[in-house]
């Protein structure tokens, strides 16, 4: 009884979400694929809760005024007034009050509340939790959702991954890398990740090439001249160089 209540009440949520955003509702089935290819990665055991948090991650936009989500898909977040972005930032901590109230569901309801909470404890909900504090899910779901936003900016997967790796206090840089590993990899235009000392005049970037403190030192798609090499090299000893740096198959 108590089962077939839960289902019940899952698909009445869900219908909500498709019909309050339909463009929400297929990004959220796009992050469910993501997260499920990544908990095979990861080789994850049991993951309901996640799961049911990945379906459920924009519930709380039932409070939000139809304009101003509208709004917020399609005007840069400069536009926003602040008290619209303070409406915006409460989506997650009021679906997660929503959802606490449902037997079974308080696990998802946490992950829920701290989807959008940065790694270093910045963020919302603004308390003292921080690292390994925020719960897996929720470190899960903001790797991932930004992941599925930028890709919905056209920004290829690899390009996505590079972004996230730039900004370990916002993102766990262990599910960031795991990502990189499960995603980048299994790209057929990709050799493995290499490094530095490995690249060759004349392959071609697949990543940007980037500085340990976050200097872009060459872009991709770029081909690796002797100069090029050269450069790479020498920021390689004085400072250090992000690796893995991925390369095109047959260049």
């Amino acid at each position: 009884m108590i089962e077939s209540t839960l289902n019940g009440s899952i698909k009445v949520l869900t219908d909500i979400i498709v019909l309050l955003d339909p463009e929400a509702f297929g990004r959220g089935q796009k992050l469910r694929d993501y997260m499920h290819k990544l908990s095979a990665h990861l080789k994850l055991g049991d993951i309901w809760e996640l799961d049911m948090a990945t379906m459920l991650a924009t519930i709380g936009q039932v409070a939000v005024p139809r304009a101003l989500l509208k709004k917020s898909l399609t005007e840069p977040i400069e536009n926003l007034t602040g008290q619209e972005r303070d409406i915006l930032d409460r989506v997650p901590q009021i679906g997660s009050e929503l959802l606490k109230q449902i037997p079974r569901l308080v696990n998802v309801a946490q992950i829920i509340r701290y989807q959008n909470k940065n790694y270093d404890g910045s963020g919302t909900p603004v308390d003292s939790t921080s690292r390994s504090e925020i719960p897996f899910g929720s470190r899960i779901l903001r790797v991932l959702g930004e992941l599925v936003a930028l890709e919905a900016k056209e920004m290829p997967t690899f390009r996505a991954i590079e972004t996230l790796q730039r900004w370990p206090n916002l993102y766990d840089p262990v599910i960031v890398e795991a990502v990189a590993a499960c995603f980048v990899k299994a790209s057929p235009t990709l050799k493995g990740g290499i490094a530095a000392a490995e690249l060759r005049v004349g392959q071609v970037l697949a990543s940007d090439i980037v500085s340990t403190d976050g200097v872009l030192i060459m872009s991709a798609e770029n081909k690796i001249t002797s100069f090029a090499l050269e450069k790479i090299k020498n920021f390689a000893e004085l400072g250090g160089i992000r690796e893995p740096i991925f390369v095109k198959h047959g260049k």
